[in-house]
């Protein structure tokens, strides 16, 4: 048995080859069944009455309960803001509207908003307040004394691990009036007789 629409679409490309079609009538034949194969589903396969009711549903659910939830939510929001809060918002909005004025006056607002993100990063963004004393930022270039993180690695702490301390540190010292490049506490090996030695 066919699949269904499978015949329509066989009709449309038996148009197509049709001998008798003058090519305009060729050239709409092959659009149609073009157009045809196309389709991301056939019309005559949904059934239209349950695809209906399914967004009427979904549409009344909206309205009637998604809808009044989100209002309710937005205004229990807007209701418990702080006057803080309200300044913020305000300082936000006219900063805003100052870059807008700004970027059309002198074609600057890129320069301000980075200039914004710089002085935001070393001055809200160190976290030197009194409250903060304990929390330190991850990038030491941000913390007072560029203070790390207990843990961190850096270069001085690589090189500790891997020479051995100060104790192998103080022992590989160089010698100062640099002997040969010759290692303090290190003794030159001995050089193995030769021939030539033992004939003198």
């Amino acid at each position: 048995m066919a699949r269904r629409g499978y015949r329509r679409s066989y009709a449309l490309w038996e148009e197509t080859r049709r001998p008798t079609n003058t090519k305009q009538q060729t050239l709409v034949a092959y659009m149609n069944a073009i157009c045809y194969e196309l389709q991301p589903f056939r019309f005559a396969s949904v059934e239209w009455s349950q695809s209906y009711y399914r967004f009427k549903n979904a549409i009344r659910r909206f309205l009637m309960e998604t809808l009044p939830w989100l209002c309710r939510s937005v205004f229990r929001v807007i209701r418990n803001l702080t006057s803080k809060q309200w300044l913020w918002i305000g300082g936000i909005l006219l900063y805003y509207v100052a870059v807008r004025i700004i970027h059309e006056l002198l074609d600057a607002g890129p320069i301000v908003l980075i200039l914004t993100a710089l002085i935001a990063i070393f001055t809200i963004g160190l976290g030197d307040e009194s409250h903060n004393e304990n929390r330190v930022s991850a990038y030491s270039v941000f913390n007072r004394g560029f203070q790390q993180l207990m843990g961190s690695v850096d270069a001085e702490n690589l090189l500790q691990q891997h020479v051995g301390g100060g104790a192998a540190a103080a022992f590989m010292g160089v010698n100062e009036n640099n002997n040969d490049n010759q290692i303090v506490g290190l003794q030159p090996a001995a050089r193995p007789p030769n021939d030539a030695d033992n004939e003198e």
